[in-house]
């Protein structure tokens, strides 16, 4: 992701000084309309069978656009915040808003504490984050799932927020998050 956003800065000066110096037309209008979209997909196992698979859209939090702002405007800005990798989840039941800045009640404890997960490039602006959780006691109605850009159970730093189908987990039980995000 690093990469990405290193070369959507470096595109984004090239434009710019090839316009500057006349190659390109100050005629010429690229526009686009750039959005970043996100899916994130829960799969919960229990005993080696699947008992809920879910997917839909997530909410980019007003906090997260901001955070991508600053990483294509800021050179230094993601080697200070850190990648958006940490997965955490909550059975809070509060609808998620833009405004949000962190999940309410994050789990902390019990196998389900807010983790790293590992980035796939999936090519042409399409990356995935995905996690594999293992609950080491009883989660009661787990139901919403963040992607955060630091560690810990900390604020300020939730890039988006969905809800899925309310979910006990008992020990053993497994939840795998996979967060996919598209630049287009």
């Amino acid at each position: 992701m690093r990469n990405i956003l290193a070369c959507l800065v470096v595109l984004s000066v090239v434009i710019a000084g090839a316009h500057l110096t006349g190659i390109i037309a100050p005629t010429a209008v690229i526009e686009q309309n750039p959005r970043i979209r996100a899916n994130v997909h829960v799969l919960i196992e229990r005993d080696g069978k699947i008992i809920l698979s879910e997917s839909s859209h997530n909410l980019l939090m007003d906090i997260g656009a901001e955070y991508v702002e600053d990483g294509l405007t800021n050179s230094t800005f993601i080697n200070v915040e850190g990648l958006p990798t940490y997965i955490s989840l909550s059975s809070n039941t509060t609808a998620v808003a833009a405004t949000d800045t962190q999940i309410l009640e994050e789990i902390t404890a019990g196998g389900l504490e807010r983790a790293t997960g590992t980035i796939t490039d999936n090519a042409n602006g399409n990356w995935s984050v995905a996690k594999e959780f293992t609950a080491t006691a009883t989660h009661v109605s787990v139901q919403k799932v963040g992607l955060n850009w630091k560690a810990g159970n900390t604020d300020n730093c939730l890039l988006a927020q969905n809800t899925f189908l309310s979910t006990t987990l008992g020990s053993g039980d497994k939840i795998t998050v996979t967060w996919t995000l598209t630049v287009t």
